[in-house]
């Protein structure tokens, strides 16, 4: 079961390789080819791709919220949070964010390429080019 053309894509895109670039990352290109020829490992990469569609398109909707349209904060009193395993505690935007960072680097290991890439990180707002970009 080979990947597809569009995970394909999605993997590239989260690893930070540049559209038209593929030439220059043969060791991804040829890993993805073997990856996505065994079934069980191919099956849990597109596991981690799916689960970060979902994390991506969740980001994409708080950004748009209402909430992140308000001004800035003026003024803080008194703050307290719930944890995660009470009740009305959930994963913000930042552990959204970290899950996400989580999930690419551990694609970015299973393909053999966690030495180059991600170049980037996928779910920085503001990401400037800083220097050669290593693509093999």
């Amino acid at each position: 079961m080979a990947f597809t053309d569009a995970q394909k894509k999605d993997i590239r895109k989260y690893l930070g390789v540049p559209f038209g670039f593929y030439h220059l990352t043969t060791r991804l290109e040829s890993m993805m080819l073997l990856v996505g020829d065994n079934a069980t490992d191919s099956t849990q990469v597109i596991d981690w791709l799916t689960e970060l569609a979902v994390i991506d398109e969740r980001l994409n909707i708080d950004e748009t919220s209402a909430a992140y349209a308000s001004g800035s904060l003026k003024r803080i009193e008194d703050i307290e949070f719930y944890g995660l395993t009470e009740s009305g505690g959930s994963v913000g935007r930042v552990g959204f964010q970290e899950r996400g960072k989580m999930l690419i680097l551990r694609i970015a290991r299973a393909l053999g390429v966690d030495d180059v890439l991600p170049n980037g990180d996928y779910f920085k707002a503001n990401q400037r080019a800083s220097g050669m970009l290593n693509l093999g």
